[in-house]
């Protein structure tokens, strides 16, 4: 269920110093934390990389979605209740909101 992506596209690697998120040769963001004191490095480093999996998580919950509403209706609560939470994960990844 792939949609119209207005961000850049993926795949996104880290690189340089571990900080700068890039799609090729295209710089997408910097993550940081404070003024980089050295104790500060390691959360902005994980930082750095749940922002460049962000194209690959996105795709996820969009297959998710898309093979949860193939499946029969058995546990039909549940269901829709990951569902919900997928379509508002996608909905905020898109927009913003």
């Amino acid at each position: 269920m792939t949609t119209e992506t207005k961000h850049t596209e993926g795949p996104w690697t880290v690189a340089l110093n571990e900080l700068t998120i890039k799609a090729g040769d295209r710089t997408v963001a910097h993550a940081h934390k404070g003024i980089f004191a050295a104790e500060e490095w390691p959360e902005a480093k994980a930082n750095a990389r749940l922002i460049a999996a962000a194209p690959m998580l996105l795709q996820a919950a969009e297959d998710a979605l898309e093979s949860l509403s193939r499946l029969d209706n058995k546990d039909g609560a549940y269901r829709g209740s990951v569902m919900r939470e997928l379509r508002d994960v996608l909905t905020a990844a898109r927009s913003g909101r």
